[in-house]
């Protein structure tokens, strides 16, 4: 292909040209430059010991001129575009110069294979290409001339199940699997020749993500069973790590995103189907030895158990995991990257936007590239996060967590918003759980992650009852008015009962004015009189109660002091409200020192509120005092409550 001067369309041409073994060359001059230069290399490494540094390539370049030009500062990519090669380039934990080696080991297909350049059964039809090709990645698109690339990325390495962090290197992790590199081998067999597609059947084009990660589109059962086949941690028998994300849930599944070892599978489970994908699937999400790393999974189950028909084991949520590290809840995916000094998502927030507005946009087909390497990008960027991760969690110094214990939270917190799903709907299963940490100043916390972490230090308080007798209230009512109003509303929503002088009498209930009578029965002075007789006096500020209640009745009088129309409030104790701010009225000494509760008449709990406050502040402090020893009985209230409250009706 000769693009010409400019690469102009017009100057454009396809020329046929003769190779050694016909009218196809079957190696490139430089495919075989290469191979000879990393067999001259294997054998300086094997002959200083099965592994040197970069400090020593200086004296192979010495002795072997005529490599120096094709590896120099290119060793890196050229063992990655040979995997086969007999050679392993180890970057070291910090990826740091002075910490490269390069080893000699074998390969399974000899110490020298040429590249695989066959399509196989996995050739792409769309915007992907297979996980397990063997050219090496190309970032951007590819040359336009028959020069190989140098540009590549060292494979990444699995990431094993342990409670600490993963191995960096090939050197055995004592919580890990056992290393699987073979033994260097004692010859070099000679190159084979490479195998060409069928007739008819062109070479794929391998599709890479900017970081040089391969990532392919499936959309046939087909394929993504090949792909299980062939790759040890999609069946799920792996004792690795892999990071799964979803797209269009929960009402649809239409991608699945699968980030291991090897790259990324991005499939297409509109094209395939969801229950179909998941049934293939199903070892592998079902599985207890291969760690599933997902963010915010909650959406992610609902989907992959609603649609797929597979409930999730083996989980862990990265935002549970961040959580006990930096103790902040719900903290959003490219906020989780920038604190774990990685690079962010460049269309997260775009992408996002376009779904929040509405739009179902993965749901076109043929999908848009730019959606498939979005989809690919965010599982690849969230199983870079895995390692790192599981070194944050061991770095902490005080209430250390296993992943035995973030896998537990990551399913309870799955198997709830399952089953709020199936009772409430999507609505109810987006809905967050939340506790308070109280070794941490009572700071919001997950539920899940408590309840398997640090059960002692939940603080979850009661739930919410309200006690609203309206009976009491009721009796004072002529027989038919009662009647009628609760025939009409709802006693649980009834906040206020009016009875004017020559006016239909009526009730509000739920924010709803509801007449208690026809147009014809209007309230006389005698219902009035029958109200005030049981009640007694008013008070100066012409109000009345009832003794034991919080019922509240106003009087609305005239020049002389009759009585012509009454407002009667429904009073409700609601135990257990100070439970939902028990952040603000018990935290640290950082805490506001005055609270203002604004809120409707009858609804804001102005008057339950600090008694509750006031139980919930005596408990605590009684527990400080039973675990420090200290005696508070000398403590001015205010030292021990700093917290006046401002009550607007």
């Amino acid at each position: 292909f000769d693009p010409g001067p400019d690469d102009k369309p017009e100057q454009r041409q396809i020329r046929a040209v003769s190779g050694a073994n016909g009218n196809v060359p079957q190696t490139e001059p430089k495919a075989a430059d290469e191979a000879g230069a990393l067999k001259r290399l294997r054998a300086f490494v094997l002959g200083s010991g099965g592994s040197i540094t970069p400090h020593h390539m200086g004296a192979f370049y010495k002795d072997e001129p005529a490599c120096a030009d094709l590896l120099r500062g290119n060793v890196r990519n050229l063992v990655r575009k040979w995997p086969n090669c007999g050679l392993v380039f180890d970057p070291g934990p910090d990826d740091k110069p002075e910490q490269h080696q390069i080893r000699a080991v074998s390969g399974p297909n000899g110490n020298m294979p040429q590249p695989n350049i066959s399509a196989g059964a996995g050739t792409s039809t769309g915007h992907g290409a297979s996980l397990r090709s063997s050219p090496p990645p190309r970032p951007g698109p590819p040359p336009r001339s028959p020069t190989p690339s140098p540009s590549g990325v060292p494979p990444r390495a699995p990431i094993p199940v342990s409670s600490g962090p993963p191995p960096r290197s090939s050197t055995p992790s004592p919580s890990g699997p056992p290393s699987r590199s073979p033994t260097p081998a004692p010859s070099d067999p000679p190159p084979r020749t490479p195998q060409f597609p069928p007739p008819g059947q062109p070479p794929f084009t391998p599709t890479y993500l900017p970081s040089g990660v391969e990532y392919e589109l499936v959309s046939t059962l087909s394929r993504l069973q090949e792909l299980i086949a062939t790759d040890e941690a999609l069946g799920g028998d792996e004792q690795t790590t892999v990071a799964i994300d979803c797209e269009g849930m929960p009402e649809e599944l239409q991608l699945m995103q699968i980030a291991t070892p090897q790259g990324v599978a991005v499939i297409d489970c509109g094209t395939i189907g969801p229950r179909r994908v998941c049934g293939a699937l199903l070892p592998l999400l079902t599985s207890n030895r291969t760690l599933k790393l997902m963010h915010d999974l909650k959406m992610d189950a609902v989907a992959i158990h609603t649609l797929g028909g597979v409930a999730l084991a083996g989980c862990i949520d990265s935002q549970l995991c961040m959580e006990a590290v930096t103790g902040q809840v719900y903290m959003g995916f490219n906020a989780m990257l920038k604190d774990l000094g990685l690079d962010a998502h460049p269309t997260k927030h775009r992408v996002h936007a376009s779904m929040s507005a509405g739009n179902n946009i993965f749901a076109a087909r043929p999908l848009p590239a730019h959606l498939v390497q979005y989809a690919a990008l965010d599982a690849s960027l969230l199983y870079d996060c895995a390692g790192v991760l599981l070194d944050r969690l061991e770095q902490l110094q005080e209430h250390k967590v296993s992943v035995s214990v973030l896998r537990t939270a990551s399913d309870a917190r799955a198997r709830l918003a399952i089953s709020a799903m199936a009772e409430f709907g999507p609505e109810a299963a987006r809905r967050r759980r939340v506790c308070f940490d109280a070794a941490h100043g009572y700071r919001l916390a997950s539920r899940e992650l408590l309840e398997a972490w640090r059960p002692g230090d939940l603080h979850g308080g009661t739930p919410i009852v309200v006690f609203d007798d309206v009976s009491p209230l009721l009796a004072l009512l002529p027989k038919d008015i009662a009647t009628s109003l609760l025939a009409q509303t709802e006693v649980a929503l009834l906040s206020d009962i009016n009875l004017d002088v020559g006016r239909q009498p009526h009730a509000w209930c739920a924010g709803q004015r509801v007449f208690l009578s026809s147009e014809a029965r209007l309230v006389s002075r005698s219902d009035i009189q029958h109200v005030v007789e049981q009640l007694g006096s008013f008070g100066s500020d012409n109000r009345a109660g009832l003794e034991a209640q919080l019922h509240r009745i106003s009087a609305i009088m005239n020049r002389e002091r009759v009585t012509i129309g009454l407002t009667m409030r429904v009073g409700r104790h609601v135990q257990g409200n100070a439970n939902m701010m028990a952040d603000i009225l018990l935290g640290g000494d950082g805490m506001p020192a005055s609270v203002l509760l604004l809120g409707e008449p009858g609804r804001c709990a102005a008057s339950t509120l600090p008694k509750n406050k006031l139980k919930k502040a005596a408990a605590a402090r009684q527990a400080r005092k039973a675990r420090c020893g200290c005696c508070y009985s000398r403590a001015k209230p205010s030292r021990v409550l700093p917290l006046s409250l401002v009550l607007v009706g």
